[in-house]
């Protein structure tokens, strides 16, 4: 079922799971390594640094039974993380963001992707930001980093009264959506913005809606993050450390060897074939990020979205706890 807004969707997955798990503290922490470790990501761009965790042994994490599947909502993703389902997650930063403000069970480790989100459309007349006026866009990710950069977008504009927003729960069922019904206009992420276009060529990228957040702001768009259950990190920091430098070395594969990585993406149905991958990947912006620059990328994003709307982010500004560390 779709949902209609102009402003942020609070995600009841989440809001339930914190509600249950409020109270809850990490332990002391242990170097102890873990012999299995659950993962989970956002499909898309995110999902891409984990992709070669099972198919290059240069990069995979050998000693650990290793689960790695895929989540199309960060509700999802928080609330395995909280109820402890999950020990790391690709996830929205300020859906985890309102995950630590409620109980301080998760910290983010580092930045995956940045940027790489669109605004495309099959109508002729729509060749701005100013032209939306009156229309409707279609999009995924409610209560997530495509939602909270349409808000902030259409405020700027002084559209958000005139522009209604149709936000599917999945961003693949969005594309569904679009791909199979008279929709004209469509937010989108890549590398599945370049599988739209290449399927159907009547959508052309009109907003690099990234740029436009970035020019508005002064900050990046910060689309996912790597978070850690704090527990699992108390009890295994080991294999934390294990995890993030082997998502370091996925990464480097994807910009050290774009045919690998455009094979893969095809093979996971992140693209419909190997031109359209190759095209997409440099948009994809897959930058596995850690340490003091990742913090300071993810605080001066989720600043941005506090000043905004704190709801966006917990109704707590940002600090240095939230990060892993």
């Amino acid at each position: 079922m779709k949902a209609t807004s102009n402003r942020l969707r609070i995600l009841p997955g989440v809001l339930l799971a914190l509600a249950v798990m409020v109270g809850c503290s990490p332990q002391p922490t242990s170097t102890t390594p873990a012999t299995s470790l659950r993962v989970s990501t956002l499909p898309g761009a995110p999902q891409m640094s984990l992709l070669t965790f099972d198919q290059d042994p240069s990069t995979s994490l050998s000693s650990l039974d290793a689960e790695t599947t895929v989540h199309q909502d960060s509700s999802a993703l928080a609330s395995g993380l909280i109820q402890g389902d999950l020990d790391i997650a690709v996830m929205a930063p300020n859906v985890a963001a309102m995950a630590y403000h409620a109980n301080g069970a998760v910290r983010i480790a580092a930045v995956n992707t940045q940027g790489g989100l669109f605004l495309v459309s099959r109508d002729p007349t729509i060749t701005s930001i100013g032209e939306l006026g009156g229309h409707t866009v279609w999009s995924g990710g409610p209560g997530e980093t495509p939602n909270v950069v349409m808000d902030i977008i259409l405020d700027h504009h002084g559209l958000t009264d005139q522009v209604s927003v149709d936000y599917e729960p999945y961003p693949l069922d969005a594309i569904a959506t679009v791909s199979s019904s008279s929709a004209d206009l469509f937010v989108i992420a890549e590398p599945f913005a370049s599988g739209l276009l290449a399927t159907d060529p009547r959508f052309i990228r009109v907003v690099d809606l990234s740029e436009e957040f970035s020019r508005i702001t002064g900050s990046p768009v910060i689309s996912s993050v790597t978070v850690v259950n704090t527990d699992f990190e108390a009890a295994h920091r080991s294999t934390v450390e294990e995890f993030l430098q082997a998502n370091q070395q996925s990464s480097d594969v994807l910009a050290l060897d774009q045919q690998q990585a455009a094979t893969m993406m095809v093979a996971n149905q992140l693209a419909p074939d190997i031109d359209t991958a190759l095209d997409a990947l440099p948009r994809c912006q897959v930058d596995f990020i850690q340490g003091d620059e990742a913090k300071s990328l993810v605080l001066g994003f989720l600043s941005v979205l506090y000043v905004f709307n704190p709801e966006m982010v917990g109704n707590n500004p940002p600090g240095d706890r939230l990060f892993y560390g």
